[in-house]
């Protein structure tokens, strides 16, 4: 998310709605169609944090200014085509970064600075409450909301009148902040917990806590992934929880993402490093959808200016399927994402088509395209790349990528050997390559499939 400096906000109530206006929904065949399309908010700076998907549409959701800041939504229809707009005055300062959530019944809450709102599925504000600090992360299971507040206060809530239920005792510390929250088929809330420092916003690697199901209390997990990771988005499936982060020094600086397998016991079941060949920025989204993991970052490629959004999809054994960059002609960053009816994605973010922001919406098909194959057409599934390791002659096999390009690159991004594809089996010859470890990535289509090569 957005990193700012966060001040102190005063509550003024519960607000004052604007509405818009209500055009005609499109036809089901417009609603398979992927776009990407902007939302001016009053020609102002304004983020699109948040994605909820309802039946009948999307809402974005964030923080915008026009004569002062509120808190903004935005529906629109599956064209991308605005339904309402709302605007909820909540007494804010500053721009900020918001969590969101919702129930079964499409209700929102959002979480902006200190204070915790419910809105129905009209976009009403049903409930404001304000806790004594900054509100981290919120989850929604079995009719309950679970909140985590900066100091590591976990609150569990009532989602009908938003009082609080029951508040844990400081778990980890005051100078700690909850990176991820899931809760598990159980009940069990695990999270991700990382001390900070306030003067360098130096993070620290991640410590687990759990709050068991049948009891009112959290617990240490002990925990060593043998790399310092800081997990920033953590999901429970299939008996295991996996965890996407990255190896950060300092706030805002990015050394290396990975995606980490582990159990309840703090057990680490596998590890994989997520390399690519170009600069990667927040790697922090993550959802399960068809038997695979697809994250959501940005992406600045080899000889471009503006920051795109990169969708990048593994398997559950961490095995690289694909990865895609998309965006509008402007520097575009995407904050939060969901899997689309038809298999697609749908993407909220930011454009920057001047010196402000404005909300966006990307939705792309199976693949994270927004224009180029169609969907089901799995690209990248046939890649061979022999022997690896290697020592002399290297081999790539395969019938997708044909027509695209293969680039070895350096760890560091250095362009080592680039060529074209134009045989499904292509011979490529390493003797001159110093030993070590190269990245190769095949793109075709704006669809990239990325992995290592070593040369011994």
């Amino acid at each position: 998310m957005k990193q700012l400096i966060l001040t102190t906000i005063f509550l003024l109530g519960i607000g004052q709605l604007t509405y818009g206006q209500w055009p005609v929904f499109p036809s089901a065949q417009q609603q398979e169609q992927p776009f990407q399309k902007i939302y001016p908010f009053f020609d102002n700076e304004a983020y699109g944090d948040l994605l909820f998907t309802q039946q009948d549409g999307y809402i974005i959701s964030g923080v915008g200014k026009k004569d002062k800041f509120y808190l903004f939504l935005i529906k629109t229809d599956f064209a991308g085509d605005t339904i309402w707009t709302h605007d909820i005055d909540l007494g804010l300062t500053m721009l900020g970064s918001c969590y969101g959530t919702s129930d079964d019944e499409g209700n929102l809450y959002i979480s902006i600075y200190k204070q915790l709102v419910k809105i129905d599925t009209d976009g009403n504000l049903v409930w404001t409450k304000s806790f004594g600090s900054f509100i981290e992360n919120i989850r929604f299971s079995d009719n309950i909301l679970w909140s985590s507040v900066k100091g590591t206060y976990l609150y569990k809530i009532n989602p009908v009148t938003g009082d609080s239920l029951w508040r844990s005792n400081s778990f980890a510390g005051l100078d700690y902040t909850t990176t991820s929250l899931d809760v598990n088929t159980s009940g069990d809330v695990m999270m991700t917990v990382s001390r900070i420092n306030s003067f360098t916003f130096q993070l620290h690697a991640s410590e687990l806590y759990l709050l068991n199901h049948t009891s009112d209390s959290v617990i240490n997990i002990p925990f060593n992934s043998g790399v310092d990771i800081v997990i920033l988005d953590t999901k429970y499936i299939v008996g295991a929880y996996y965890g996407i982060g990255r190896k950060q020094v300092l706030m805002g600086s990015n050394p290396g993402s990975y995606l980490i397998k582990y159990t309840s016991e703090g057990t680490v079941l596998n590890i994989h490093s997520l390399t690519f060949p170009y600069s990667i920025s927040g790697l922090d989204k993550m959802l399960f959808n068809n038997n695979e993991l697809v994250f959501l970052g940005g992406a600045i490629e080899t000889n471009q200016s503006s920051g795109k959004v990169l969708l990048h999809c593994r398997s559950l054994e961490g095995d690289s399927l694909w990865t895609t960059i998309n965006g509008l002609e402007s520097e575009t960053i995407g904050w939060d994402f969901d899997v689309t009816g038809d298999g697609g994605y749908i993407i909220s973010g930011s454009n920057f088509p001047g010196f402000y922001s404005v909300p966006c919406l990307l939705k792309t098909n199976s693949l994270g395209l927004i224009t180029g194959l169609t969907p089901g057409h799995k690209i990248g599934e046939k890649v061979s790349f022999y022997p690896n390791p290697s020592s002399g002659v290297i081999t790539l096999q395969t019938k997708d990528y044909l027509g695209g390009i293969l680039t070895i690159s350096s760890l560091t991004g250095q362009t080592i050997h680039e060529t074209q594809i134009t045989s499904e089996k292509t011979i490529l010859s390493a003797e001159n390559f110093p030993a070590g470890v190269y990245l190769y990535s095949l793109r075709k289509n704006n669809i990239t499939n990325t992995g290592k090569v070593v040369i011994q």
